[in-house]
């Protein structure tokens, strides 16, 4: 699933993830050239030196670094028992530190509970900062799903009048629904009820009401797009969410 290579004296070291390489691999791509691939890749990604820990033990210090993601609950149940987490609904709120962005990504590293036992924060505190945090290094973007058909939506065929929420670097940006006011406003510019359809942990898709009112259509849909188009560690949810405008509220369909 995913490769990490290593560099003497430095204390971090990137994944890259493998699938879209098989893919490639069967479709008959060369062995030698996906290797080259991954290396001029991990060129472009790797770290030149290691990160102090005292950067990480001192809240202080790192605090404006901190910010959310969004996960399935029910996958990650092992790992929700060694971090701190945030139940929404059934998804999970968790909590990462930015080390790095680039023009290729950003290197993280996951919260755990010995962290924030070191920090001596409470994971309310911990949330509170971490929202904000990832509302202004994350800010939200919203766009109709045309604007994106060019990168490769598995969701064209579902209508015109959909729109993608995600952050403007697209990576884990279906935490942007927790932005404050964020689906208040999205709901009055739509002037109408709407499903959120859980892409990925990289965006949500919201679908209007009047466009498509069947649930059990969406969520048919979200599952085999889960089943054939979306990585296991990118799932967000097998089924779509269903927000209220009069009760500014988010609902399990």
């Amino acid at each position: 699933m995913g490769l990490i290579l290593s560099e003497k004296n430095v204390n971090i070291s990137p994944t890259i993830y493998m699938e879209e390489y098989y893919k490639l691999h069967q479709e008959g791509c060369k062995m030698e050239d996906l290797a080259r691939a991954v290396l001029e890749l991990y060129e472009n990604v790797k770290f030149d030196n290691s990160w102090e820990n005292m950067e990480f033990n001192e809240y202080e210090s790192i605090k404006d670094n901190i910010v959310i993601r969004l996960v399935q609950k029910k996958r990650n149940q092992e790992l929700l028992k060694e971090i701190p987490y945030i139940p929404m609904l059934d998804l999970a709120v968790v909590f990462y530190m930015i080390l790095e962005v680039t023009e290729f990504g950003m290197a993280t590293m996951r919260v755990s509970n010995d962290t924030i036992e070191r920090w001596n924060v409470n994971v309310q505190q911990l949330y509170v900062t971490a929202l904000m945090n990832t509302q202004r290094r994350l800010p939200g973007e919203f766009m109709t799903l045309n604007d994106v058909i060019g990168e490769g939506e598995p969701y064209v065929s579902a209508g015109p009048n959909m729109y993608v929420l995600s952050n403007d670097r697209k990576s884990y940006g279906a935490a942007a629904i927790l932005y404050p006011g964020c689906l208040k406003r999205i709901g009055a510019y739509l002037k109408d009820d709407y499903f959120i359809v859980p892409s990925s942990v990289h965006e949500v898709i919201i679908v209007p009401y009047e466009e498509i009112s069947d649930s059990q259509y969406l969520n048919e849909m979200v599952e085999c797009v889960n089943s054939n188009c979306v990585t296991e560690e990118e799932i967000l949810e097998d089924h779509v969410y269903y927000y209220r405008r009069s009760k500014d509220r988010i609902e399990i369909c």
